[in-house]
């Protein structure tokens, strides 16, 4: 019984291993395309309204690949914080 329990594991083991590197090399890749519309994700606004500096650095590519003609809309994604802004 403990053989078959320690060829799982080692079978379990490759398995997961295969796995990730699979995972790792297709997410190094980058197929760069055009697409319909682009989703700018949502995060703080500060409390005189203007966009955290996160926010502004996702805003300014969007803006950038928009003149470069990667997309033809922006879609800004949030919810309305304690400031009270969206």
């Amino acid at each position: 019984m403990k053989k078959k329990l320690k060829i799982s594991i080692i079978l379990f083991f490759f398995w997961f291993l295969g796995h990730l590197v699979f995972i790792t090399a297709d997410g190094l890749e980058d197929e760069l395309g055009q697409s319909d519309i682009a989703v700018v994700l949502g995060n703080k606004v500060e409390e005189d309204g203007k966009p955290s500096l996160r926010l502004k650095a996702r805003l300014d590519k969007a803006v950038e690949l928009y003149q470069k003609n990667w997309f033809k809309k922006i879609l800004v994604s949030g919810a309305v914080g304690k400031e009270g802004f969206d």
